[in-house]
């Protein structure tokens, strides 16, 4: 009778021991998860709060693009807009940015003009900038062939019969360039270590209207494409009177640049890219907005890329 109830009193604190351990287990399942909870609140609330901060970030740019315009005949490193913004502190964090001028680079759109035909200025001058960054010029036919709405491959170019027989297997796309980063479809330039070395340099504006290289914002590479035999040593040191504020007209640039030049360049800019980033609490968004100013100054958004490009 004793064992019994000594039994009776050992299985009673076992099963007092099993459930406090459950409770315990089951107490800290329901903390963990409230934490989780309140973390993925936090996080919902700071990328909202972050994305409001990147909007009031882009009225910012629009403000300063459109006193630039109504101060200034030209677009230059030298002025205000190109200036990176510092950090600046807000309620939870802090944003900064930068924006970029978009017509100092070479426009994949103005290949083809705006009534499908062939720009031969400008493919003349995409072959010299494949040149002088030691790529095959004749990869500028296969970027044509991705672009034009026939099945014609030109001599080294590429239509539908060439991607169709890779793997994965994929068609031209027949129509403006939508992004840089569409090229690495494009034969001659797959190869990433090529992409990589011209992508610094293109850029694929909106295709209704060819658009300028603007002298005074240009790379070296961009500006000694320009004209044939111009070397980069040259337009190394065109570009060193950027940060002095460039050239006030098209007539200056050309009486420096001593060569005949055939396609358009100017020294005002409409397109521009604003990279902003907010860093709030937990979140960090970044905003990639292509912007368009007009010539009165309105500035709009015309695209807007959430994150890595």
């Amino acid at each position: 009778m004793r064992v019994s109830v000594h039994r009776q009193r050992g299985v009673a604190l076992i099963t007092a021991l099993v459930v406090v351990a459950l409770a315990a287990v089951i107490a800290t399942d329901l903390l963990w998860r409230t934490f989780l909870d309140q973390r993925r609140t936090e996080t919902v609330v700071h990328g909202n709060q972050a994305r409001q901060y990147l909007r009031g970030g882009e009225d910012w740019a629009a403000h300063i693009l459109r006193r630039d315009r109504e101060e200034t005949e030209s677009d230059n490193l030298a002025q205000p807009w190109a200036q990176q913004m510092p950090p600046l502190p807000v309620d939870g964090g802090q944003i900064l940015g930068r924006l970029e001028d978009q017509q100092g680079l070479f426009n994949l759109n103005n290949l083809i003009t705006p009534e499908g035909q062939v720009n031969r200025p400008a493919v003349d001058q995409f072959r010299r900038l494949l040149m002088l960054l030691e790529i095959d010029p004749d990869a500028a036919d296969a970027v044509l062939d991705w672009m034009d709405p026939d099945q014609e491959p030109r001599l080294r170019g590429a239509e539908d019969g060439f991607y169709l027989g890779l793997s994965p297997a994929y068609r031209t796309a027949d129509q403006a360039i939508q992004a840089v980063s569409e090229l690495r479809l494009v034969e001659g330039f797959r190869d990433p270590e090529i992409f990589e070395r011209i992508e610094p340099y293109l850029v694929a504006l909106p295709s209704a209207v060819l658009t300028p290289i603007n002298v005074n914002t240009a790379p070296p590479p961009v500006l000694a494409s320009l004209a044939e035999e111009f070397r980069i040593e040259e337009a190394e040191a065109l570009s060193m009177l950027q940060e002095e504020g460039g050239f006030e007209n098209v007539g200056d640039f050309h009486e420096a640049f001593g060569r005949t030049v055939e396609v358009d360049v100017d020294v005002r800019s409409y397109f521009f890219r604003l990279t902003i980033r907010a860093d709030i609490g937990t979140a960090s968004t970044t905003m990639y907005s292509l912007l368009f100013r007009d010539e009165n100054g309105a500035t709009s958004a015309i695209s807007r890329t959430y994150g890595a490009l």
